[in-house]
């Protein structure tokens, strides 16, 4: 009787052992902000009814403004057209989709939208003026930015 107690103690203690050693939690997703950005789109909202309203492919100008968001929430803006024209800095949130970027500089801050985990979009508009001083035709821009894999 008294092996088949210990036999059963030691199964209990192996049972027990074995289901306490559990692997280790796995890791947290990455976060999907980290990497470089460019920006390879133009959502344009013209006025009037001579242009359609759409997204544009970026042309090659757009193609070298570039933003690198780091593990420890710092980025780097760069835009740059055969040499570096401007080079910004500071630290980025990243709030229920929402990214702000909080520039170094003092600048106001910036807002952008994470539609999917490759795409960004500018949360303000920019307005451009597609016509001319004397017929001016103002419309609205949003920068759309795409991850580089």
């Amino acid at each position: 009787m008294k092996k088949i107690s210990i036999l059963y103690v030691c199964a209990l203690s192996l049972l027990l052992f074995q289901t306490s050693c559990n692997k280790d939690d796995e890791a947290p997703a990455p976060n999907p902000m980290i990497g470089e950005w460019e920006l390879y789109r133009l959502n344009v909202d013209f006025p009037g009814t001579s242009q359609s309203d759409g997204d544009y492919p970026a042309n090659s100008f757009f193609n070298l403004y570039k933003i690198t968001f780091n593990a420890d929430d710092s980025f780097v803006e760069e835009v740059s057209a055969g040499g570096p024209i401007s080079n910004n800095e500071g630290e980025w949130t990243l709030t229920n989709k929402e990214v702000t970027l909080n520039y170094d500089s003092g600048g106001d801050d910036e807002t952008f939208t994470l539609n999917t985990e490759n795409t960004l979009m500018t949360g303000e508009t920019f307005n451009v003026n597609f016509g001319t001083e004397a017929a001016p035709n103002v419309g609205a821009v949003k920068f759309i930015f795409k991850k580089n894999q």
